[in-house]
């Protein structure tokens, strides 16, 4: 990982693209390796009705800045919805899944760099 970062700014639709694990692409805007290793942001469409399966992530923090649609958390044991204009947050170590109650939405996700063994991370 390069000590270097650049600035950087990545347009609508720009940005490598691979299928979710929920239906719907994953398009990353930024990658751990051009940020210093700081974080990795990608946009997700998720289809109504889906999203992913509950899980949590043990050494990584994770969020979300609702762009369009809704959709519902699950936090722990908390169910929340949240539609277009939400910004979420779970520490490490939290149950959560989302669903889209809505009829379509995009989702950016903005988090720390997936780890080289993270099938997402090797995918992109």
């Amino acid at each position: 990982m390069s000590s270097d970062a650049l600035p950087l700014a990545v347009g609508p639709g720009e940005g490598p693209t691979i299928q979710g694990p929920a239906s719907g692409p994953l398009t990353f805007k930024v990658r751990g390796q051009h940020t210093n290793g700081a974080l990795t942001a990608l946009e997700n469409a998720i289809a109504p009705g889906d999203g992913p399966p509950l899980h949590t992530h043990a050494n990584e923090d994770e969020a979300w800045y609702v762009l369009e649609g809704e959709l519902r958390f699950r936090l722990g044991a908390e169910l929340r919805g949240a539609p277009a204009g939400t910004f979420v947050f779970v520490p490490r170590g939290t149950p959560h899944c989302f669903q889209n109650i809505g009829r379509g939405a995009g989702m950016s996700v903005i988090g720390p760099p997936l780890a080289v063994s993270d099938p997402l991370a090797t995918r992109a």
